[in-house]
This record gives C-alpha cells, sequence and structure tokens, in this order.
C-alpha cells in the first residue's frame, strides 16, 4: 500500500478507533468512522480511473480492510461489503447508467450496501423469492429481506431479485436502487453480541426505479464468484486486523511481567499470521483468475475460497481466545485500555456470518462432484496438477 494511501487509512483508523466503544456500547452506526472513510476518498478505491476512481487492487483494499479492523470491526465490515457490492457493479455490463453512478460515487463518496438474503431463502445468494415487475421503462420489486447490513445509512442498495414475476428462483437479476428510490420498513432489530455497528437489521423493501437499473438480464457466474472471493478477502483481512489489535493490547498487557513471553501469544501470533497468508493466498488466485491465468478450475477456487473463510472465522476465535487467557482479568475488564470484550464478542460474529456449517456443506457438495475427489482439491493455489484426471464433469454439474 502506497505511503499515500496509507496516510488516509491510518486517518480514518484513528477517527474510528476514537468511537469504536460507543459505537459498540449504543449499538449505533458508525457514523464518525464513516464520515472519514468518506472525507478520504476510501470508498472508491476499486474503481477505475476512467471512471474517477483510483483503480487499486484487491490487494491494497485488504490492507485498508486489516488496518480499519484494527481499529473499529464495524466500520471495517461496514467498509468490506462496500467495496464487494462496487466489485459486483463492476462486473455487469457497463451501461450510461453504471458509468454515471460510479463516477458519481468517485465524486461524493456514496455508501453502498447489499441486499441479497430472504426471509424465505436464508443466506442463498443464487436464489430469489422477489421478482422485478416491469411496465415499460419503469419496474418495481418487494422484497423481504433478512438482513440488509447499514441499510439506513446506505446512499444505495445493490439487490438480488428474480428476472419478473414468472422467473424461475434461479433466474436472477442484480438491481441498483438509489436511496431516494428505496422505502424500508424494520422487521427485525439488530441487538446483538458484537459487531453491533454493522446494524444489520432486516427491513421489508419496497422500490420504484427505471428499468435500466437492473444490472444484467440474467446473474452470471463471475457475479457470485466475485461476491463469494472478495467477501472471504475482504472480512478475513477485518479478521486479521482485529486478531492483531488482540495480540497487541494482550502482549502490552504482559510485557515485562514474565521471564519470557506466553507460549499462547507466541501460538496466537502463529494463527493471526495464517489468517493473514491465507487471504494473500485466495488474493493471489482471484488475480489469476482475473487475468484467466492458472488455477482455472472454478470448483476448486470456490472450494479454496470457502476454506480461508472458515479457518479464518475459526483461527480468530482462537486468537482472541489465547489473548483473553494470556491477559488475565485486566483484558476481561470493560474499563481498562488493555480490554479485549469488543474484540472478543467481535470475533464470535466470524464464523456465523456466512455461517461455517453451511459453507462446509457446500463445500462437501462441491467435492464430490471432482472426478478426483478426496485428492486434487489438497492442492495449493496455483500448484500444478493434472489436468486430465482433475477436470471435471461438468455434465454432471
Amino acid at each position: 500500500m502506497e505511503d499515500q494511501l496509507a496516510a488516509r487509512t491510518r486517518r480514518a483508523a484513528k477517527k474510528a478507533a476514537e468511537f469504536a466503544d460507543s459505537v459498540d456500547r449504543e449499538a449505533r452506526f458508525p457514523l464518525e468512522g464513516a464520515t472519514c472513510l468518506k472525507s478520504e476518498q476510501l470508498l472508491s478505491l476499486l474503481i477505475p480511473k476512467a471512471a474517477g476512481g483510483e483503480g487499486r487492487t484487491v490487494g491494497d483494499v485488504a490492507q485498508v480492510c486489516a488496518e480499519l479492523g484494527r481499529a473499529c470491526s464495524s466500520t471495517a465490515m461496514i467498509f468490506a461489503m462496500h467495496q464487494v457490492a462496487i466489485a459486483c457493479i463492476l462486473e455487469a455490463e457497463p451501461t450510461d447508467f453504471t458509468v454515471g453512478f460510479l463516477r458519481q460515487v468517485c465524486r461524493e463518496q456514496l455508501l453502498v450496501a447489499s441486499s441479497t438474503t430472504e426471509a424465505s431463502k436464508g443466506g442463498k445468494i443464487n436464489v430469489s423469492s422477489c421478482a422485478v415487475s416491469r411496465k415499460g421503462d419503469n419496474a418495481n420489486l418487494s422484497k423481504e429481506a433478512s438482513v440488509i447490513s447499514y441499510g439506513e445509512d446506505a446512499d444505495a442498495i445493490l439487490c438480488t431479485a428474480r428476472r419478473a414475476l414468472d422467473a424461475a428462483a434461479s433466474d436472477q437479476v442484480l438491481v441498483l436502487l438509489l436511496k431516494h428510490q428505496i422505502e424500508l420498513r424494520e422487521t427485525t432489530q439488530w441487538d446483538t453480541l458484537g459487531m453491533r455497528g454493522t446494524q444489520s437489521k432486516g427491513f421489508s423493501l419496497r422500490s420504484n426505479f427505471h428499468a435500466e437499473q437492473v444490472l444484467q438480464e440474467k446473474i452470471a457466474v463471475p457475479f457470485v464468484e466475485t461476491m463469494q472471493r472478495l467477501s472471504h478477502i475482504f472480512w478475513g483481512a477485518v479478521w486479521y486486523g482485529l486478531a492483531t489489535e488482540a495480540l497487541f493490547r494482550a502482549c502490552a498487557l504482559v510485557k515485562g511481567q514474565a521471564a519470557t513471553p506466553p507460549v499462547t501469544l507466541a501460538r496466537a501470533a502463529c494463527s493471526s499470521q495464517t489468517i493473514w497468508s491465507s487471504v494473500t493466498s485466495l488474493i493471489g488466485v482471484h488475480s489469476e483468475r482475473e487475468s484467466q491465468a492458472g488455477f482455472a478450475d472454478k470448483t476448486r477456487q470456490s472450494l479454496f475460497a470457502n476454506q480461508v473463510k472458515v479457518s479464518s472465522a475459526e483461527l480468530l476465535v482462537e486468537v482472541l481466545s489465547s489473548c483473553m487467557m494470556a491477559a488475565g482479568l485486566r483484558a476481561y475488564r470493560n474499563d481498562t485500555p488493555f480490554s479485549l470484550s469488543r474484540l472478543l464478542r467481535d470475533a464470535f460474529s466470524a464464523p456465523l456470518m456466512i455461517s461455517n456449517e453451511r459453507i462446509l456443506a457446500d463445500s462437501g457438495l462441491m467435492m464430490s462432484m471432482l472426478d478426483d475427489f478426496g485428492q486434487s482439491f489438497t492442492c495449493a493455489p496455483g500448484e500444478p496438477h493434472d489436468t486430465q484426471s482433475n477436470r471435471m464433469d461438468l455434465g454432471s454439474s
């Protein structure tokens, strides 16, 4: 990350950290941190320079996520989810509407949320109950969304829906809805153990919009891949930042209190580094996919992305638990600068959002589709393998 971007990131992280405890205590949107993200022009990092953005890499954004993760998990997660939404918009065929919207994001630093889950479909992003209803150039949709993180504070919402009222559940489109077009009625509150500032409430969403705001006639594989991979990359980077901050506090507390550093903290440091190593490996896989070079098997790429998410989430909880046990009561208390309470509670969101159990079930299904089940899916990213014996039977998928 260039020095100039690093300096902007540090300023945003400092502001987010200043209000992190009050955001958690009051379970409110991290307005101060989000406002600083906008003032530092961090919401348009992925947008190409031709559209007014910076054209930054996924790796650049992951480093920003990690720095923000040290400061305020909620602010960092909101930033991460926004960047995933922007990346999905960039996957769509460019139109006057999408290009104009991306330029507006760059000028005004608009915050974009996404609505991919429904009460009737759970966390599945590849099926929808709600549908786009069209009449000429006008369209509308109604969606019972089980979760729309920071929906009330977003400037736009990227929404999945069926292509038409008579379309199958898997025949989906992406719709980019602007704030003035959206009516939200809260259906569930967000009073949770951690990640309280993300305000991931449930809503009934209603919207009337222009037909050009349907970004793609049908959601393509690249959208699903982009949402899956970048979610796991950016969320993993947030978790690495959280783990790093926990280690920093625990080490600062025990420093000088023992003849040798506690073994538990050394082990936690190894686990923390494993999280970052996994994230950077997944960045490499994503980059290879973009350049169409190496590691071409899409199933193995998806498997690896799932493995990174599951292992990173589990390691994060282990790191926080180890730090708490090593640091003791002063870390357990809420009224010391070494407190790990908020960080520990935020960490437990990692295996639940998206559920590790559901991801493992999906991975098991993908593994069973491979001809060399139980063998080739253990290859490291980019590692050469026998393309004949490892090729999927596409007809069975």
